[in-house]
C-alpha cells in the first residue's frame, strides 16, 4: 500500500521549509484535534492522526528524504528560480539555505540527535571540541601566534563594523616597511613615538625599549576562554533543540 503524500496532507508544497511545515501542522492540529472538535467522529480522528504522522515525517530530515524517495519527489526540480532560492535538506529550521551551520554543528555534536535533555546538556556544555576551539580562539585574540619587531611611528584608533574601538600602532620594521598592528589598550597607552617594540611568536610578552611588558594575565586569558566556550555552547544548545 502506497503511503499518502504528506505534503498534500498538510497543504504545503514539496519545497516547504521546516517553518512552513510546522505552521501548517499547528493550524490543522487546532482545527482537527479531538479536544477542540465538539463531536469528533472517526473521520476527524483519522484526519488528525494522518496530520500528526505527516508532520512527524516531514519535520525529520532522514524520514523526509525516505518519503520523498518513495514519492519520487525532488525538491530542486519542482521549484524554478535561482539556485540560491531553492531549499535543501539542512535539517535546521532557521538555516534553510545555510550549509555552514549544519557542518559546524555536526563537527561539534555529531549527526545523531541526543537521546534526552541531559544528554544534550552534557554534549553542549561538557564538550572537548568546544574547549579546544575556545582555547585556540583565546590564543588568537591575545596575538599568541603573531610577532612584532620595529619602531613605533604613530598610533591610531579606528571603529569597526560594530562600533568597537580598535587600537593600532604604526610600526617601522628593520627593512624599512611600515605596518599596522592591533594591540590592547594597556599597551597602546604605554607606547610613545620612536619606542622600540618587540614580540616573538608563541608568546604573550612584549618588550618595549628592552623592558618586558606582560599584556595578558592568566586570569584574563581564562576569562576570554570561558566567554568563547559559553558563546559556542549556548549557540549549539539552541541549534540542537531546533534540529530535526
Amino acid at each position: 500500500m502506497n503511503k499518502p503524500d504528506y505534503y498534500a496532507c498538510l497543504g504545503v508544497t514539496h519545497n516547504a521549509s521546516y517553518s512552513e511545515i510546522k505552521s501548517a501542522y499547528r493550524k490543522l492540529a487546532k482545527q482537527y484535534h479531538p479536544d477542540r472538535v465538539q463531536n469528533p467522529g472517526s473521520a476527524d480522528q483519522e484526519r488528525f492522526a494522518i496530520i500528526a504522522e505527516a508532520y512527524s515525517v516531514l519535520s525529520d530530515l532522514n524520514r523526509r528524504r525516505v518519503h520523498d524517495a518513495s514519492q519520487q519527489v525532488n525538491p530542486r526540480q519542482t521549484q524554478s528560480g535561482p539556485w540560491h532560492t531553492r531549499p535543501h535538506y539542512s535539517g535546521y529550521p532557521y538555516f534553510q539555505w545555510d550549509i555552514f551551520t549544519p557542518t559546524l554543528h555536526t563537527f561539534f555534536m555529531g549527526r545523531k540527535a541526543k537521546s534526552d535533555h541531559n544528554a544534550t546538556l552534557r554534549s553542549t556544555f561538557l564538550n572537548g571540541k568546544i574547549l579546544f576551539v575556545a582555547l585556540l580562539g583565546a590564543l588568537m585574540f591575545f596575538k599568541f601566534f603573531s610577532a612584532v619587531n620595529g619602531m613605533v611611528m604613530g598610533k591610531t584608533m579606528d571603529s569597526d563594523l560594530f562600533q568597537n574601538i580598535s587600537y593600532q600602532v604604526i610600526i617601522k620594521t628593520a627593512k624599512g616597511k611600515e605596518k599596522k598592528k592591533r594591540i590592547k589598550l594597556q599597551l597602546f597607552d604605554m607606547l610613545k613615538k620612536e619606542d622600540q617594540i618587540e614580540k616573538k611568536f608563541f608568546t604573550f610578552s612584549y618588550r618595549v625599549n628592552g623592558e618586558a611588558v606582560q599584556s595578558v594575565t592568566l586570569a584574563r586569558f581564562f576569562l576570554q576562554t570561558a566567554m568563547i566556550y559559553a558563546a559556542i555552547s549556548l549557540t549549539l544548545f539552541l541549534l540542537e533543540y531546533g534540529r530535526k
